[in-house]
């Protein structure tokens, strides 16, 4: 069976000269990226691990390896490296007000289907410390959409960008 999520240790950071590490789009040093769940379950037709199982990390250790980024590397942006970090509404909205609630000055990037944000859900992010989303949207086009098995409409996509910029 698999391994619980939780039960990984964190990386080895303290192996790591982690004041050289950047992204392209990273605003501040330090930084690192961070892996909150695996898998997915949805279907596009294109993805490499589509129909893999879901594994999720609870929001309480997703915000333990922050805290101990913040704390003991001087971290202060993360970029949440995993399929979909909205893929589990539950789990990322606690996530977010675990952020919040403990004050990790930490701003973050993360990955999502543009069918699994809402407002709540943005706004949250936003306050806990998002500051980019990279949305899978992979066509503007319906036809190539529906091809794809993507299972997303050209509304929705504007709709969730529009919200997106509110905040």
């Amino acid at each position: 069976g698999l391994v619980d999520f939780d039960d990984y240790p964190f990386p080895a950071r303290h192996l790591l000269p982690n004041n050289i590490y950047s992204s392209f789009t990273s605003q501040r040093k330090n930084f690192t990226i961070l892996l909150t769940n695996t898998g997915c379950h949805f279907v596009c037709s294109f993805c490499a691990i589509n129909r893999q199982p879901l594994r999720c990390r609870s929001p309480q250790n997703i915000v333990d390896e922050m805290e101990q980024c913040y704390k003991d590397f001087g971290i202060r942006e993360v970029d949440f490296f995993s399929p979909s970090f909205f893929i589990n509404r539950e789990i990322a909205l606690k996530t977010c007000k675990e952020i919040i609630r403990r004050n990790i000055k930490i701003e973050w990037s993360c990955r999502s289907r543009i069918d699994e944000v809402d407002e709540e859900l943005l706004r949250q992010a936003y306050k806990a410390g998002c500051r980019r989303i990279y949305y899978g949207i992979e066509s503007a086009s319906s036809v190539v959409l529906g091809n794809i098995s993507k299972g997303i409409t050209l509304d929705q996509i504007t709709n969730a960008i529009a919200l997106s910029r509110h905040f």
